[in-house]
């Protein structure tokens, strides 16, 4: 797809822009010849092996219009499945573009597998690289899955790059890796196995993290390097790195994490591969019946975590947090968490 990549990038371009329906593919199997697919129709279990099926079925997001202007902070969310991740992917060009006119062609029929061939050469026919699809610039991913090779942890994070002492630093501290490296005798020249096997998951999702800031993008994409977090380094992660050390940056964040939604610019919501709504997380908290769940979900979530918690600490005091916004202090009492009222 490094050409369909190549063709997005407009460094002159104010606002990344992803519009339309996009697939994973059609699963065909695009080089048998014409004596192997004659024996395969001699053979019926083969022919069942692929049924017919409505184009829906391989089209993963549909009617997609979203734009994210330069500089913003936008929160991709939504229920497990919804096609939060293959928004980020369609918007990496990772996705096969498929117009309106190809998708209604379609119709809402059960086709068979040399329907859908012929259907795939047409996509291609329409130039695929002509989607309305813009990035304002180089983009860094953060993964679902951090990878990370055998190299030592300034070297994982460098990836390539100088060595920039100062913004280095600045860096592993805004990822909340200092007390970290720290803690290994080597600090960042410590060697990593591969696939970080002597990291804790969490250490992983900061190391890579790191790495994408570091790789100093003009668009930082994120699949969900924050939720597996506590909220403390979760809070520290919302205020120095995406609001702080990359500011200036587009910042784009799938997440299941949603205590901090208060401080983007924008909320997405997705909803079965559609955009379900998108706005300020104040315009949609008491209005969007997803967002609405969603948050009651994970509330509920950290009073249970509160409720368990009596016999390992002093519940008589009140609990306090930190309103972000403005600095604001407030208190709240045991079975009514929320950092967002």
């Amino acid at each position: 797809m490094k050409d369909i990549q190549a063709n997005v990038i407009d460094k002159k371009c104010d606002h990344l822009h992803v519009k339309g329906n996009f697939s994973w593919g059609f699963n065909l199997r695009k080089d048998e010849t014409e004596e192997e697919r004659e024996e395969r129709e001699k053979r019926k279990e083969e022919r069942e092996e692929w049924k017919p099926k409505k184009v829906d079925h391989f089209v993963q997001l549909k009617d997609i219009d979203l734009k994210v202007n330069k500089g913003e902070f936008v929160c991709i969310i939504g229920d497990v499945g919804s096609g939060k991740s293959n928004l980020l992917n369609a918007m990496l060009g990772e996705m096969l573009y498929v117009n309106d006119d190809m998708l209604k062609s379609a119709g809402t029929e059960e086709h068979d597998e040399f329907y859908y061939r012929e259907y795939v050469d047409k996509i291609y026919a329409n130039k695929i690289n002509d989607s309305p699809l813009k990035i304002p610039g180089s983009t860094s991913l953060v993964e679902d899955k951090p990878w990370i090779r055998n190299d030592t942890l300034r070297k994982i994070i460098q990836f390539g790059k100088d060595y920039d002492k100062d913004f280095y630093e600045s860096v592993i501290r805004a990822c909340q890796l200092e007390p970290d490296f720290k803690s290994f005798a080597a600090g960042d020249l410590s060697e990593i196995g591969e696939g970080g096997i002597n990291l804790s998951g969490g250490q992983k999702a900061r190391t890579a993290l790191a790495r994408a800031v570091y790789a100093n993008p003009d668009v930082l994409i994120m699949d969900d390097p924050v939720s597996a977090l506590d909220a403390t380094l979760r809070k520290n992660i919302f205020i120095e790195v995406f609001n702080g050390i990359c500011k200036d940056k587009t910042r784009i964040l799938a997440t299941h994490a949603v205590d901090f939604l208060n401080l983007s610019d924008k909320v997405v919501i997705m909803e079965e591969g559609r955009i379900n709504a998108q706005g300020k997380f104040e315009e949609l908290k008491d209005t969007n019946p997803i967002l609405m769940k969603i948050l009651k979900a994970y509330y509920d979530n950290q009073n249970e975590l509160l409720n368990a918690a009596d016999d390992v600490m002093d519940l008589s005091k009140p609990l306090e947090y930190t309103k972000l916004e403005k600095g604001a202090k407030s208190t709240i009492t045991r079975n009514t968490y929320n950092p967002l009222q």
